[in-house]
């Protein structure tokens, strides 16, 4: 638009043609809507391109409103020539900013590449002090031997585990009903490796006293038995004393004084496996899973398994469980 401005600019002019050069003029040097014009854009002011003392739009204009046609054709001829060379230095600058930001944006890539080389053997070794998630889920023995040290720590009792068996490759096999079944030997024995912990494990002092190491041994294993699985879980504790068994029995109100006179003194212990016997106290436990004895027997029962138990009064006790294979 600027630059067909001295084109429009002929001698002679009438008044009229003048006075509509200059309202074209006074939209260029100050921008906006540019349809009274028939142009369908708007147009920024003429400061964008030069900056106010490269040109003085004033005496231009005196030049065309006077009269003197050929003095301000070469005025707005000049303009226009300007208005050509600010545009070919702006498109240069933008050329070169554009170049500029491809080069930075490329050493920024290879710096950010070459920090990462540089780095990839330390984060590798962080890495490698970090638990492998998925083989700690796969490893019974090492969830067991956690749930030992919570157990221990939140009693107050010292143990330690020796756990054998569990990395049976028929014993880990997939499928949803061996999962199932798995899961809930692995339960169980849970849960009996936290009743020998609280019931079994004294404190290091009482134990020391007693004669016996500072810490609790646990010992579960895992046989294969043709077309079953043996599991067991033994503890060198305080095993079960068939009188506080009995006595806890009648306070529970699971058997009458008549029926405690005929329990034989072998077979207290058995007393362990009644509906709804229990001498747990739920706020020692870490375990939101508590199950009772006689809970875990029906479990067993409704598998085609069993347990029973093995015990020797202050010296130890031993769980036994027969379990169908998978």
């Amino acid at each position: 638009m600027t630059a067909s401005i001295p084109g429009r600019i002929r001698d002679p002019m009438s008044q009229y043609e003048i006075d509509y050069l200059v309202s074209v003029i006074d939209k260029v040097q100050f921008g906006g809507d540019l349809s009274v014009l028939g142009l369908n854009f708007d147009a920024k002011p003429a400061e964008y391109y030069l900056m106010p003392s490269s040109f003085d739009f004033q005496s231009s204009l005196a030049l065309l409103k006077q009269g003197r046609l050929r003095a301000a054709q070469v005025k707005f001829d000049s303009f226009a020539s300007k208005i050509d060379s600010t545009y070919e230095r702006r498109l240069k600058l933008l050329l070169r900013l554009s170049t500029l930001a491809g080069v930075v944006a490329l050493l920024l890539a290879l710096t950010f590449l070459w920090l990462l080389y540089k780095s990839k053997g330390k984060l590798n070794s962080e890495v490698e002090l970090l638990p492998d998630e998925t083989e700690a889920d796969q490893s019974f023995s090492s969830y067991l031997q956690s749930v030992v040290e919570e157990e221990a720590k939140f009693i107050g009792h010292r143990a330690q585990l020796n756990c054998i068996g569990f990395d049976n490759n028929e014993f880990n096999q997939e499928g949803e009903d061996a999962a199932d079944h798995r899961e809930t030997l692995e339960l169980i024995a849970e849960q009996l490796v936290r009743n020998s912990i609280e019931h079994g494990g004294r404190s290091p002092e009482s134990r020391l006293l007693a004669g016996k190491p500072e810490y609790l041994s646990i010992r579960v294993s895992l046989q294969d038995a043709k077309e079953h699985w043996l599991m067991s879980v033994w503890d060198n504790g305080e095993g079960l004393d068939g009188e506080r068994l009995l006595e806890k029995a009648l306070s529970l109100g699971l058997i009458s004084e008549a029926s405690a006179k005929q329990i034989e003194p072998e077979n207290r212990i058995k007393l362990i496996f009644l509906g709804g016997f229990t001498t747990r106290d739920r706020s020692v436990s870490k375990s939101d899973n508590n199950r009772t004895l006689a809970e875990i027997r029906a479990v067993l029962k409704s598998l085609g398994g069993l347990i029973s138990v093995q015990n020797q009064s202050g010296l130890s006790c031993q769980f036994v469980i027969r379990f169908p294979k998978f």
